[in-house]
């Protein structure tokens, strides 16, 4: 399945998910970082509140959430 919000500010969010995963796939074409205010995804976050970089390994929390100029992020969420 997969769900998209409406591009704001110059970045563009949407997840994929299946009964097992949720990925979070944010792209901010900004030439500025962004902090991203989560609430907005609730109906797909469900409460989850840390995700795994899955470039670096590394496991962020997402609130809030920064995302670099340039930056496309993905993020599979932690349970």
């Amino acid at each position: 399945k997969m769900i998209q919000f409406i591009p704001r500010d110059n970045v563009y969010v949407y997840f994929r998910m299946n009964n097992e995963k949720t990925v979070m796939v944010v792209l901010n074409i900004a030439d500025e970082p962004r902090s991203l205010n989560i609430s907005r995804f609730e109906e797909c976050l469900n409460g989850i509140r840390q995700g795994k970089n899955v470039m670096t390994g590394e496991t962020l929390l997402l609130e809030p959430l920064e995302v670099k100029a340039k930056e496309a992020l993905v993020l599979e969420l932690i349970r």
